[in-house]
């Protein structure tokens, strides 16, 4: 079959368009598509990525004077100087906010990350004011001290004669014990010759 010039490139062109046509819906279009797919995600990933790290960043400007705050005035590195200040504190703001204390007991210290928290339980009864004036002076201390559990009950319905149960905890830093080399290692090995 001869076709004639004027068929031959009416045929190149459906052809050609044709072509086209299906490199566009099977191959350009898709390829698109997840190209414009995987830009969101990214930027999607980005923004939740950044938004936290943003946020760090300028919490860090209001927290470190804080914690240099906090460090300056109160993280120990020895227990018993740690708890012997909150003792003494939570006893006098007890007695400056009229709070009766009848059981004042530090708990046994626990780990949590490179400090140890030692929890101090106090147990008083007073008024409602007194119990506001209390905790309001462990909230706005500078020393690193954090209520951690509270409870207030009536002794008598109907009156302004309360229990007080609370947690009041304080961390101090753990001083690092130098690790003692093993027998045998290179250290060892080079101190005797």
């Amino acid at each position: 079959m001869i076709l004639s010039k004027r068929e031959r490139t009416a045929a190149i062109v459906a052809i050609t368009a044709i072509s086209v046509l299906v490199l566009d819906r099977f191959l350009l279009t898709p390829l698109l598509d997840s190209r414009t797919q995987v830009h969101d995600q990214l930027r999607l990933l980005t923004d939740n990525e950044l938004a936290p790290a943003m946020t760090l960043l300028e919490n860090n400007d209001r927290v470190t004077p804080r914690w240099k705050e906090r460090v300056a005035a109160g993280i120990k590195s020895d227990a018993s100087a740690a708890e012997s200040q909150v003792l003494n504190d939570v006893q006098r703001w007890a007695q400056d906010s009229g709070l009766t204390l009848s059981s004042l007991k530090p708990d046994r210290p626990e780990q949590e990350k490179q400090f140890q928290k030692i929890t101090i339980r106090a147990t008083g009864s007073t008024s409602m004011q007194s119990i506001a004036r209390f905790l309001n002076r462990i909230q706005t201390s500078p020393k690193p001290l954090r209520i951690s559990d509270i409870q207030i009950t009536s002794h008598k319905e109907g009156t302004d004669d309360l229990a007080l149960h609370i947690g009041v905890s304080t961390l101090y830093l753990v001083p690092e014990v130098e690790k003692p080399a093993k027998i045998g290692s290179v250290a060892t090995l080079r101190e005797d010759k």
